[in-house]
């Protein structure tokens, strides 16, 4: 996996499956949630996964987009104090509305361990949760 500072940083498990509790990781350059969110949903979108939606952690994220237009539709926002800090959901627009959770992992986090943690949750079957997937990175 290369890792370019053009590109999000991204592992996504493919195919999406309902098997696991994170679909997908992130590691983005800032929390920034405003400036960092477009480059992964044209990432992911050119992956063939249009997202509709975005649910973050309100008090993670400094967010000032309610609402992004990503060609000709649109994307909304939603922060929440119950999501997990370390989860984004992205939800799918079309008539099925897949969810996929993407761990985030702190833009200050160490790159060995950041590339370690991208591996893990990118693995098909992986049942672990996005604390236990960043302690395992940092094992």
């Amino acid at each position: 996996m290369t890792l370019l500072d053009t590109a999000p940083r991204l592992s996504i498990r493919e195919p999406i499956s309902t098997d696991g509790f994170v679909d997908a990781a992130w590691w983005p350059h800032s929390l920034e949630l405003s400036t960092e969110i477009e480059p992964l949903l044209v990432e992911l979108a050119n992956r063939g996964r249009n997202i509709s939606r975005v649910i973050y952690n309100l008090d993670h994220w400094h967010n000032e987009t309610r609402r992004l237009m990503l060609g000709d539709h649109p994307v909304r926002f939603g922060g929440f104090r119950e999501q997990d800090p370390l989860l984004v959901s992205l939800i799918e627009s079309g008539g099925t509305r897949k969810r996929i959770d993407v761990l985030l992992i702190d833009p200050s986090t160490e790159p060995g361990v950041a590339a370690k943690a991208l591996e893990l949750a990118g693995t098909a079957g992986d049942l672990l949760r996005p604390a236990e997937i960043m302690a395992a990175a940092q094992s």
